[in-house]
């Protein structure tokens, strides 16, 4: 059995946390966790991992290979992969920035990115041009949260990543245009990280168009994440008002579609609608009390991935002609979520 691959991974929260225990079960790898706000209470006690998906159900005090402060404290080793899993917020604190010390001690050549939004890699794509490296980008489905004092996740049994390898959008694309092709070292890395992570039991899909993966899943946090920060409630809470909102969300979701259409995404038919109706009819089947990050942020007092999600797609349909009267609802939301934003960074700064 060949030796574990280093990993650092950048973010130990809900999701850091699931994804450093699958890595690790692999048996292919030993991950270096960044705890930058836990770091005293993971490294005494442990997070405990209530979980639908993995055995056992319950891990007690899981701790990765090696906890760290601070991502200066991590350079002093070389990693295969660096995990990208905290919140994308370019607006108060760039993914390149918070990396610098482990991009220009050239400890890594792959990144990967388990965020959320739209555009995220330009930063760090930019910034490791002089080490020419791989920049493995991809859009999460997990239904996880931290509860309890921050020392327990409580994890559901959705989890599937689908990952590819970015390459910057080219500009004019229709619906013709053909999609860059990765080369053999991108490649070689996509295929070692999509082992390592189903060895883990990990769900994972390769995807050559991460474009439109990404525009896909961000439709939903634009639409269904920030509409749940704005009434502060879980999604479940919407289905017996479902008279009334309804129809201005399913809007909503259309609206967002038409942009997405505008900039040549092959998107399926009807696509806005599937949106709406899939949130609804899966937490109709499933139940539960889960709450989209976004709104955790919003409680726990934390700044949201505002531009990331909403601002981008708005910024998106400005760039391919959409009027502001054709992105009604979606400036509305842009707006009342940017007061929110200010007030959460304003009482995150103090």
């Amino acid at each position: 059995m060949s030796e574990p691959v280093d990993i650092l991974l950048l973010g130990f929260g809900a999701v850091g946390v699931v994804y450093s225990y699958l890595l690790e079960k692999s048996g292919k790898a030993r991950v270096t966790a960044v705890a930058r706000g836990n770091f005293d209470l993971i490294s005494k006690n442990g997070i405990r991992i209530d979980s639908d998906k993995f055995t056992p159900k319950i891990i007690e005090g899981y701790k990765p290979h090696r906890l760290v402060r601070s991502v200066e404290e991590a350079a002093d080793t070389a990693y295969t992969f660096v995990i990208i899993t905290t919140k994308s917020l370019p607006d108060i604190l760039p993914t390149e920035a918070m990396l610098e010390p482990i991009i220009k001690a050239g400890k890594s050549k792959t990144f990967v990115l388990i965020q959320n939004g739209l555009g995220i890699e330009e930063g760090i794509y930019a910034a490791t041009r002089a080490i020419d490296a791989t920049i493995l980008t991809s859009v999460c489905y997990i239904s996880t949260n931290l509860v309890g004092n921050r020392d327990e996740v409580r994890f559901e049994n959705t989890e599937r990543l689908e990952i590819g390898v970015y390459h910057p959008p080219s500009e004019g694309r229709t619906l013709d245009t053909p999609l860059p092709k990765p080369t053999d070292v991108q490649t070689a890395a996509l295929n070692q990280f999509a082992e390592i992570v189903k060895a883990g039991e990990g769900g994972i899909k390769l995807e050559e168009d991460m474009e439109l993966v990404r525009f896909k899943k961000v439709v939903w946090n634009c639409c269904w994440a920030s509409l749940a920060c704005l009434v502060r409630a879980p999604l479940i809470d919407f289905l017996p008002a479902l008279e009334f909102v309804g129809p201005s969300v399913l809007e909503f979701c259309n609206e967002v579609e038409a942009i997405g259409r505008a900039a040549s995404l092959p998107l399926p038919p009807n696509f806005g609608k599937v949106i709406y109706q899939g949130t609804i009819d899966f937490r109709t089947k499933v139940g539960g009390k889960h709450k989209p990050s976004a709104l955790v942020d919003l409680e726990t007092g934390r700044p949201i991935e505002i531009e990331v999600t909403i601002g981008s797609i708005l910024r998106m349909g400005r760039r391919v002609g959409r009027t502001d009267e054709q992105m009604t609802i979606l400036r509305l939301v842009y707006g009342l979520m940017r007061v929110i934003q200010k007030v959460q960074v304003d009482g995150y700064a103090d």
